[in-house]
């Protein structure tokens, strides 16, 4: 028999009837110093009107009650929590929490650990704002990084410096070497979403690599040449990269995507022909990389950095 996955779905703040302006979900586990954070980092937004939900993955569901109930929600905003009583991944948690915000303008997704300028979800509402006539559907920011070392009750923040993977434009034959987008710093609309059809929960890793593919098919993203996001990094992550990753869970991961794009029909706009087959020789070669003794650990710290 199937277990119960959603155990039961927390409001921490009260209804609202008028359409705010973002849905936001921020998935979470076992991470109380980062949950803190980036509640912090939201309630500080110049923008007020949003509503978020924290979707807990399987976590510690008391102490992220008490970290959403101890939030200052503007006025005009709304927080609630889903709890999840097994870890079901990435793909599962953004999907679920999006599909369970009420109507709102735009969407976007976030992990716990990274944050925002305070003035992203001003900023990139704006800008979809303005090129709503033009049929403009999704917007990515530029990003700032910082390195940080975990103690066990702070985080030791490093110097901020702008992010290597900058980009003046986004097109599918880059999105296929390199994915430049990070979930935080990516805006786009509910009705975009259902079009693309979501995250694949079939991948246990590189579902947004895959969904932003899919989204290019059908839509365009325009990039703002501003850092809004920050995105954090520990220090020491390339040295338990090769630890803490399951190589067979990557070479699933990476062989599903080289079928799906090997199999698309040669018309798939805006992906050429030549395209897609890049695309599988490069995925064919991650997967070599991966599977290699010698270049396990520092290769397959590469890739996922590039992806």
């Amino acid at each position: 028999m199937a277990r119960h996955l959603l155990l039961h779905i927390v409001i921490f703040t009260e209804e609202i009837e008028v359409m705010l302006d973002v849905g936001i979900v921020i998935r979470t586990q076992n991470r109380p110093l980062m949950l803190e954070r980036a509640l912090k980092n939201l309630s500080e937004q110049t923008l007020t009107s949003w509503e978020a939900v924290v979707v807990n993955d399987g976590g510690m569901i008391e102490a992220i009650d008490n970290l959403c109930f101890s939030i200052q929600v503007p006025e005009g905003c709304q927080l609630r929590v889903i709890h999840l009583e097994d870890p079901r991944g990435t793909a599962y948690a953004y999907n679920r929490g999006l599909r369970t915000l009420a109507e709102t303008k735009y969407r976007v997704v976030r992990e716990d650990i990274n944050t925002w300028e305070p003035d992203f979800l001003e900023k990139t509402t704006r800008y979809l704002n303005q090129r709503s006539e033009l049929k403009v559907y999704g917007v990515v920011t530029h990003c700032s990084e910082v390195k940080e070392k975990y103690l066990p009750n702070a985080i030791r923040v490093g110097k901020k410096k702008p992010c290597k993977t900058d980009i003046a434009r986004l097109d599918a034959p880059s999105l296929v070497e390199r994915n430049p987008i990070h979930p935080i710093a990516f805006l786009f609309t509910p009705l975009s979403y259902d079009l693309v059809g979501g995250f694949d929960e079939k991948l246990p890793m590189f579902a947004e690599w895959d969904f932003y593919l899919r989204y290019l098919l059908r839509f365009d993203i325009e990039v703002m040449p501003e850092r809004l996001a920050v995105i954090h990094e520990q220090e020491d992550a390339e040295e338990n990269s090769g630890d803490a990753l399951q190589h067979n869970t990557l070479a699933y991961s990476l062989d599903f995507l080289r079928k799906r794009w090997m199999q698309l029909p040669p018309d798939s706009a805006p992906l050429a022909p030549e395209v897609i087959r890049r695309a599988g020789e490069a995925i064919q070669q991650s997967i070599a990389e991966a599977s290699s003794s010698k270049k396990k650990s520092k290769g397959l710290f590469s890739f996922l950095k590039r992806h």
